[in-house]
């Protein structure tokens, strides 16, 4: 049993929504600010994007001119000491844990204002850009650090008027068989039909296990597929447990197409593929390490047979006006340094360190009924 639901926490991340900042405001020295909702905890644990001594206003500063920061942790000292260097860990994953001995800060960027929503039909795709400030499909990581986007974006997404045709199917629900490495064995788990049922909601869940991985599942198609657009949608709570993990699709001859890594703790992750991709015959979605549980939703893949595209039989294309770079092997932007030049991976003082176990990962034994937290 899940307990901790912060979705108050998330944002204003939704499902259908909003590109360009309402207006944007800038430091003296010309960096963009946003606001921040200051929280006396910490964020979580697995979803960290870097770490380093910085000052408050420069953590501020470094957390809004990356795409994945959704805020950042310190001690609780830096509110008796503001302009004093702390140790600051910057988060892709705004969902937190009450804790005296820290201090959070969560970004408020102002939602963009286009909306994202599916082509023609529902349960149909892709997922498309709507309205007159829709930005060029290769803008989306850059406008992200002015305002919220509604989905994960790493390769944009089609404006609606650039699509012509039918809107294409969801091949994953139709044509893909899923299986899974391990079962949760309480109700939060529906089994590995439910990544491709067709169903989004909080209530049909693919859960694996927690320990004893990488967790994986994986969607395996009766045929080779031809395939536009790939939509994840993550679980509702405990989104941050996606940072990290990976999704491949595989073609028929079994070696990798494109690879994506989920960034940050998002609600939807929209995976536009430019090129489209063909004769794919696999997708798995795989969790970021050994110890961490692998959960969502629904998994879409928006396209059709290669028997039928090589048929001519496809009604559906997009008009590019200029050329597309081909899909991005990454979700995630480049590997950032902090700004004093440690690796990323430098072990801060742990006497600021965050607890070892998390609550929102430990429940009180009552919650749970002696279970793990899922």
């Amino acid at each position: 049993h899940d307990s901790g639901d912060r979705d108050e926490h998330d944002g204003g991340r939704g499902q259908t929504l909003l590109a360009t900042p309402n207006q944007e405001q800038r430091s003296s020295g010309g960096e963009m600010v946003l606001p921040y909702t200051e929280i006396r905890g910490y964020l979580p644990l697995g979803a960290d994007l870097l770490n380093g001594t910085m000052t408050l206003d420069a953590a501020k500063i470094l957390c809004n001119s990356l795409s994945s920061c959704m805020g950042f942790t310190l001690s609780s000292a830096a509110a008796r000491h503001p302009h004093m260097k702390h140790v600051v860990w910057l988060k892709a994953a705004d969902e937190w844990v009450g804790h005296n001995e820290h201090l959070s800060f969560i970004k408020n960027a102002p939602a963009c204002t286009f909306e994202v929503k599916r082509y023609k039909k529902a349960a149909h795709g892709p997922y498309c850009c709507e309205g007159a400030s829709c930005p060029d499909e290769d803008k989306y990581a850059q406008l992200e650090t002015t305002c919220a986007l509604p989905s994960a974006t790493p390769n944009g997404m089609p404006r609606c008027s650039a699509l012509r045709g039918s809107p294409l199917v969801n091949v994953a629900h139709l044509h893909g068989l899923a299986r899974m490495s391990s079962e949760y064995p309480y109700s939060e788990n529906s089994g590995p039909k439910a990544g491709n049922d067709g169903v989004i909601d909080k209530r049909s869940l693919v859960h694996t296990q927690c320990e004893g991985g990488p967790q994986w599942w994986r969607l395996t198609f009766s045929s080779p597929m031809h395939l536009v657009q790939l939509t994840l949608h993550n679980r509702a709570d405990f989104r941050f447990r996606m940072v990290g993990a990976t999704v491949t699709l595989r073609h028929k001859n079994n070696s990798a197409l494109a690879s994506f890594r989920m960034g940050s703790g998002r609600s939807l992750y929209v995976l536009s593929l430019s090129p489209p991709l063909d004769a794919v015959s696999e997708i798995e979605i795989r969790s970021p390490s050994a110890s961490s549980c692998l959960h969502f939703s629904e998994l879409e893949a928006f396209g059709a047979k290669q028997a039928e595209v090589d048929a001519g039989q496809l009604s559906f294309s997009q008009h590019r006006s200029t050329a597309l770079r081909p899909a991005v092997p990454a979700a995630s932007p480049p590997e950032a340094q902090h700004p004093t030049g440690q690796p990323t991976g430098h072990t801060p003082d742990p006497a600021t360190a965050p607890p070892e176990v998390e609550a929102a990962d430990a429940p009180s034994p009552l919650e749970t009924e002696g279970r793990h937290a899922p």
